[in-house]
């Protein structure tokens, strides 16, 4: 077992105090707020809409039910572990977890607007659709699987971003053209 907190020697890149950990958890649920908001907004939004795309809505629950999950097993994290009795590399697991399907399932909505885009041709999935999971099998992969693989995680992150950027790129070429 990898102890994060407390530990005599910090690891790669985590601290050896209490205080960033307990200002990261403020800050997402900061963040977790603004989500909450909008989450709200857009189910609003769409279902206002003479015609609801219910993979849109069933895709936003998903996502929100992942997030609110997050946010639960943190605050327990945060009460039941790194204030009682420390914070193990193993327990943060769940939440890159999550944080990996959560990316997921955000990329495969943003392939299917992509898919009607581009008038339903499957062929342009191709190289997409690799990129999604070669991604998808990076961030299972690095994301939280251990101290020393986390340090690979940046291989996700680039993948992800690539796949958004190029998509996105397409996506607003086929509109202008």
């Amino acid at each position: 077992m990898t102890v994060l907190y407390p530990s005599k020697f910090p690891i790669f890149h985590y601290p050896n105090t209490v205080g960033p950990y307990i200002g990261a958890v403020i800050f997402e649920l900061f963040l977790y707020g603004i989500y909450f908001v909008l989450f709200f907004s857009y189910i609003a939004i769409l279902l206002h809409r003479r015609r609801v795309r219910w993979i849109q809505i069933l895709s936003a629950f998903t996502m929100f039910g992942i997030t609110s999950a997050d946010v639960v097993y943190t605050l327990d994290l945060l009460f039941k572990k790194l204030l009682v009795k420390g914070l193990e590399y193993e327990e943060l697991r769940p939440k890159y977890i999550m944080y990996v399907v959560n990316s997921v399932i955000a990329d495969i909505l943003l392939l299917y607007k992509f898919y009607l885009i581009w008038n339903s041709n499957k062929w342009m999935l191709v190289g997409p659709g690799f990129l999604l999971a070669v991604a998808t099998g990076c961030g299972f992969a690095f994301e939280g699987t251990s101290a020393v693989l986390s340090q690979f995680s940046w291989i996700n992150i680039s993948m992800t971003v690539i796949l958004n950027v190029v998509v996105t790129s397409l996506m607003g070429g086929s509109i202008l053209f």
